[in-house]
């Protein structure tokens, strides 16, 4: 369970973080500049990036610079995606996209 100490409020309504967990750490807002110097270099990997949630944070950590590799169940949304994810690329140049489409549920 996530220790309740500490709250920060953000600056989006209703979204907190709790920082003082023992498993997490201290979690602190941080700027998109210092947010992309982190993602540099870095992959993630998003299941269920085709959609709702799932796509906002493959779309958000492609903003950040991050290269993402999403996978999503229906193949026309898993192209429809690789797409967003190269127009808001932070770099472009450096960042590599994949999507696989696959029923994760048989």
């Amino acid at each position: 369970l996530l220790s309740m100490t500490a709250a920060i409020q953000l600056p989006w309504p209703n979204v907190m973080f709790y920082s003082l967990d023992a498993t997490l750490g201290e979690v602190a807002v941080v700027s998109d500049e210092v947010l992309a110097q982190r993602l540099q270099q870095k992959h993630a990997l998003v299941v269920g990036g085709t959609d709702g949630i799932g796509k906002g944070t493959a779309l958000a950590l492609a903003r950040g610079g991050a290269s993402v590799t999403i996978v999503g169940h229906s193949p026309s949304k898993v192209s429809s995606t690789l797409k967003d994810l190269a127009s808001v690329a932070r770099r472009p140049s450096e960042q590599q996209f994949e999507a696989y489409s696959a029923d994760l549920l048989t």
